[in-house]
C-alpha cells in the first residue's frame, strides 16, 4: 500500500511552475486525523492481505510541520508494528536543522529534494516569497544530509526554459556530489516544438554520458524505466482504488497528488472512503473512447501517459488521453532508453539478471520480444 499524507498546506517558496499554486494556509494535520489515517490503513491492508506500507510526506512544504511528521511516524510505529513501513518525503530542501536530521536518520526516511540544476537554472523558477533564489541554501542542505548518511535524491523539474541546459544541469549536480538524480518534465505547461527538440538533444547527450558513468550515478530517467520498458502491460496505476491514496490535512481522501483538494475527485474521507466500484464509476466520466492511436503506438507499453491517468487529466481533461507534448516525449524516450539499456547490458550483470528473470517468468511485452535476441546473447 502507498499512502501520501499532506502534513501542511503552507509553503515558504513560490516556485513559478508549482501545480499546487502558492499556499499561505497554516492548516496542518491534526492528531485526530492521524488516528483516522491509521484505521484506514489497517482496514485496507487487512482487506488486501498486504504487509508492506509506503508512506510519503508531502505539502505545501512538509518540513514546515516536521513535528507532525514525527507524530505520524510515532503513531504508525505503535499501531502498525506488524507492518513493514518505509518512509519518504518530498521537500524543497530549504529547512534543515538538527532535530529534522535526527528524525530522518532515526526512521530511515528517504528524502527527495527539489533542485533543478546549477544556480542559474534553479533560481529561474525556485524562488522564495521575496523573489530570492534558493540554490545555495538547498545545495548546502543536501550536502549536509549526505554527510549524515541520509538517502537523498535530487529531483529536477525540467521546464521549457531549461530544456536546452538540461544536460549541463545534470552534470552540475553530479559534480556537486549528488549521485541520485530524478529529472521530471513539467508537462502541464506549454512547450514549443523547438523546446522539445532541445530536450531531445539534451537527453541524447545525457544518454551517452550516462553509458560511461552508469556505475557512478543513478539517473531515474533511464534506470527507472528499464523494467517497464520490457514488461509494462498498458496498465494505469491503481490510484484511489484500494491501495493508493492521498490524504489531505483535513482527512479527505483523493486518488492522486495531482488532484488533492479538487472536489470533483474527492473519494470520501478516512472514515468512509468510496468503494472501488464507486471510484471506477467516477473515473468513467473522464474516459474517452478515442484512444485507438495510443493502442497502436509502438511505445504504448512504455508510455508514462498509459500509466499516469491524472497527469493526463491535468493536461487534456481525460484520464486516458495523452497530451501531444507527453506523446512526443515518450516516443523519443522509447528509443533512447532502449539504446541505453542495450549499451549498459553489455557491462552490467544486474541488468542481465533482470532480463533472465523476465524471460524465466514470461513477463516480457512486445518490446522485450524485439530486443530478446540481442539481450539474451549477452547472458
Amino acid at each position: 500500500m502507498e499512502i501520501s499524507i499532506t502534513v501542511t498546506k503552507n509553503c515558504n517558496l513560490k516556485c513559478k511552475y508549482c501545480y499546487q499554486g502558492i499556499h499561505d494556509s497554516t492548516e496542518e494535520l491534526s492528531l485526530n486525523t492521524i488516528s483516522e489515517i491509521v484505521e484506514l490503513v489497517k482496514n485496507k491492508m487487512r482487506a488486501y492481505n498486504d504487509s508492506a506500507l509506503y508512506v510519503v510526506f508531502i505539502g505545501g512544504e512538509p518540513l514546515l510541520a516536521y513535528k507532525k511528521i514525527k507524530d505520524v511516524i510515532n503513531t504508525f510505529e505503535g499501531a502498525l508494528s506488524n507492518i513493514r513501513i518505509r518512509y519518504y518525503i518530498t521537500t524543497n530542501g530549504t529547512i534543515i536543522n538538527d532535530d529534522i536530521i535526527a528524525l530522518l536518520k532515526k526512521n530511515r526516511v528517504e528524502v527527495s529534494i527539489s533542485i533543478d540544476g546549477n544556480q542559474k537554472t534553479h533560481d529561474k523558477n525556485r524562488i522564495d516569497k521575496k523573489n530570492n533564489g534558493t540554490y545555495k541554501k538547498v545545495l548546502l542542505n543536501m550536502q549536509r544530509l549526505c554527510e549524515e548518511g541520509i538517502l537523498i535524491t535530487g529531483r529536477m523539474t525540467i521546464s521549457p526554459e531549461t530544456a536546452q541546459s538540461f544536460y549541463e544541469d545534470v552534470i552540475s549536480l553530479y559534480e556537486a556530489g549528488i549521485k541520485t538524480i530524478n529529472p521530471v518534465c513539467d508537462f502541464a505547461c506549454t512547450w514549443e516544438s523547438t523546446q522539445l527538440e532541445d530536450l531531445r538533444k539534451s537527453y541524447r547527450l545525457l544518454a551517452q554520458w550516462y553509458i560511461e558513468h552508469y556505475d557512478q550515478v543513478t539517473l531515474a530517467c533511464f534506470e527507472g524505466r528499464f523494467y517497464s520498458l520490457l514488461t509494462r502491460k498498458q496498465k494505469f496505476c491503481n490510484a484511489g482504488t484500494g491501495l493508493h491514496y492521498t490524504i489531505s490535512t483535513s482527512g479527505d481522501v483523493y486518488p492522486c497528488n495531482y488532484v488533492t483538494d479538487n472536489e470533483r475527485f474527492k473519494i470520501g474521507d478516512c472514515n468512509k472512503p468510496k468503494t472501488s466500484s464507486d471510484v471506477y464509476n467516477l473515473y468513467l466520466q473522464y474516459i474517452s473512447t478515442d484512444d485507438e492511436k495510443c493502442k497502436l503506438c509502438e511505445a504504448s507499453d512504455f508510455c508514462y501517459g498509459r500509466k499516469c491517468c491524472f497527469l493526463n487529466w491535468k493536461t487534456t481533461g481525460f484520464l486516458n488521453i495523452v497530451s501531444p507534448v507527453l506523446c512526443e516525449h515518450e516516443k523519443f524516450m522509447f528509443r533512447i532508453v532502449q539504446h541505453v539499456l542495450l549499451a549498459i547490458s553489455e557491462k552490467e550483470s544486474d541488468i542481465l539478471q533482470m532480463v533472465r528473470y523476465i524471460k524465466e517468468n514470461d513477463l516480457g511485452n512486445k518490446t522485450y520480444k524485439r530486443l530478446e535476441k540481442k539481450l539474451w546473447k549477452m547472458i
